[in-house]
């Protein structure tokens, strides 16, 4: 009769370096997705700690036509406009009436 170890030995595993990245290859990988773990938490913290603030980006579609967008967290209004001029229109009617 078999005993459980018998019916599946068990096998040691050794870690090696991946052949297509090698050792600097690992290192830059575990190196990168630290940073970016890290700055995850410093925003985490400045999100806790910062007052809010209004947050302005642009962005481009699969088109190329850039658009550009805003976000105000004490009110939770955004918006997305085609040009920086209309964005600014939205910013002067909202904080200047």
């Amino acid at each position: 009769m078999k005993t459980h170890h018998q019916a599946f030995p068990l096998q040691v595993l050794e870690v090696r370096s991946v052949p297509h990245l090698g050792t600097r290859g690992i290192d830059s990988i575990l190196s990168g997705w630290f940073a970016k773990l890290q700055h995850l938490g410093q925003d985490f913290l400045e999100s806790l700690t910062a007052e809010p603030q209004l947050r302005v980006w642009h962005k481009t579609d699969r088109w190329g036509n850039t658009w550009w967008c805003a976000y105000d967290p004490l009110t939770g209004h955004s918006t997305q406009q085609a040009s920086e001029n209309d964005l600014r229109s939205w910013l002067e009617q909202r904080y200047y009436q």
